[in-house]
């Protein structure tokens, strides 16, 4: 009569290994996400894709839905960035079955915006108000030449010392399609100092410092 029992508990015992370890495996993956979006938006983005590759092969069993769904919408956005929107979109769905994240809001977001869909691409984001998310929110109302509505949203994050390198990044470009050069450069040396590596950031410098350097006269007509 005791089989069972002690079965039971070498079970249980192996359980809690299996969930411990499949834990420290997910922590690890995420503290290696975060490393690989910085290797991306530096440049590297070669090394993101090598390392997705092999953790996919290597411990995609041993992961977390949420962090399986991670992964999976930041290979789709490598995939969006080469303008495979077929690819991003089948990885952001598959993203979705293993949980709803707020980078699949993102994802979906980013999709549509390419598709020229900014309606939709601001509704994607709905329920969503970490800073990336807003980041990617004002953005759209950028494109979409809501430049005001995209400031407020900026200005809000700031205000509550939210803001991060991309907030102060997509706030100079806000000062600048409105000619406003002065605070632009204000902004993206915030920017530059939180992230001097990224290269969004260099080509947003780079783009304020030419219109700076150019006579009020050479400015195109309407908005930048």
């Amino acid at each position: 009569s005791g089989e069972p029992t002690t079965t039971g508990t070498a079970l249980g015992i192996l359980y809690k290994q299996f969930d411990e370890l499949a834990s420290m495996f997910s922590t690890d993956a995420e503290v290696q996400l975060e490393e690989m979006r910085q290797a991306w938006r530096k440049g590297e983005k070669q090394r993101a894709v090598d390392w997705l590759t092999r953790i996919r092969h290597e411990r995609w069993t041993m992961l977390s839905e949420r962090v399986k769904s991670r992964l999976l919408t930041f290979q789709g956005s490598l995939a969006l960035d080469d303008d495979d929107i077929e690819d991003a979109r089948s990885l952001v769905e598959e993203a979705s079955t293993h949980a709803i994240t707020e980078s699949v809001g993102r994802l979906r977001a980013l999709i549509a915006k390419r598709e020229g869909n900014g309606a939709i691409a601001l509704s994607r984001l709905d329920g969503f108000e970490e800073p990336d998310s807003l980041n990617l929110r004002a953005a759209i109302h950028l494109d979409s030449g809501q430049v005001q509505e995209g400031e407020a949203i900026l200005q809000n994050l700031i205000s509550q010392e939210k803001a991060n390198a991309e907030t102060y990044r997509i706030l100079a470009l806000a000062c600048l399609c409105t000619r406003r050069l002065d605070q632009a450069r204000y902004s993206i040396e915030l920017s530059t100092e939180l992230e001097p590596h990224w290269v969004t950031v260099r080509y947003a410098a780079a783009t304020i410092e030419y219109f700076r350097s150019i006579s009020p006269g050479g400015f195109p007509q309407g908005p930048i």
